[in-house]
C-alpha cells in the first residue's frame, strides 16, 4: 500500500476529527507536485520535527493548544489511512469550491468533475469568475484531496521521502492490518 510521510502537526489533523476548531477539519493535503495515486493512502508522521512556528500558526487556525501529549503527535509512525480521491492545482481547487458553492452541489461532486472533465476548468467556470478560497489548508501549489480517515493505532515505522510501498505492519500484510484496527474518523 502507498504512504506518505508528513510534518507534525499536519499528520495528526489529517487523522484527527478536531473538536471546536474554528475553521474545519484538514481534508487536503499541500504537496509541491500532482500525484496520479487515488485511494487509500497511509499516513506516517515524519520523524523530522515542524518548526515551532509552524505549530503556532496551527494553534491559531483551529483557535486551540494542540495536545502535546496526544500519541498521534509522535513523530516516526504509522496514524492513519486517507482515500485519495482527487488532486487540483490550487486554481482549480477554487474553481471546484466557486462551483460547489453557485452551482447547488457538493464540494465531492465538484472536485470530481473538475478532474475528469475541463468543466470546471474554462466550461462551467471562467478564469475571472472563481473566488478566492476561504479555505486556509489549500495553498498548493497542489491540493491533495482526502476523504474516508480512518486512525490506526500509531505504530513505529521509518518514512521515506514522496509516496513510498509499505507491504507489513506488525508481522501482517498491511491491507489486513488496516481491516483490524482501522477505526472511522470522518
Amino acid at each position: 500500500m502507498k504512504a506518505i510521510s508528513v510534518k507534525q502537526p499536519w499528520a495528526w489533523a489529517l487523522v484527527t476529527d478536531i473538536e471546536g476548531s474554528l475553521i474545519g477539519n484538514v481534508t487536503i493535503l499541500n504537496q509541491a507536485g500532482p500525484t496520479d495515486h487515488r485511494g487509500p493512502l497511509l499516513i506516517v508522521s515524519s520523524q523530522k520535527p515542524e518548526a515551532r512556528e509552524h505549530h503556532d500558526y496551527f494553534e491559531q487556525l483551529i483557535g486551540a493548544p494542540i495536545p502535546r501529549d496526544d500519541p498521534y503527535m509522535q513523530g516516526g509512525m504509522i496514524l492513519g489511512v486517507v482515500d485519495v480521491i482527487a488532486c487540483l492545482d490550487i486554481e482549480t481547487y477554487e474553481k471546484a469550491i466557486t462551483y460547489a458553492k453557485h452551482g447547488g452541489i457538493t464540494l465531492r461532486a465538484a472536485i470530481k468533475s473538475a478532474e475528469t472533465a475541463a468543466s470546471v476548468r474554462g466550461e462551467i467556470i471562467r478564469s475571472e469568475d472563481y473566488e478566492r478560497t476561504q479555505d486556509p489548508w489549500a495553498v498548493g501549489p497542489y491540493c491533495h484531496v482526502y476523504s474516508n480517515v480512518r486512525r490506526l493505532p500509531p505504530t513505529r515505522t521509518t518514512g521515506k521521502l514522496g509516496l513510498y510501498e509499505l507491504g507489513t505492519v506488525a508481522g501482517m500484510p498491511v491491507d489486513v492490518w488496516i481491516d483490524r484496527e482501522a477505526v472511522f474518523v470522518r
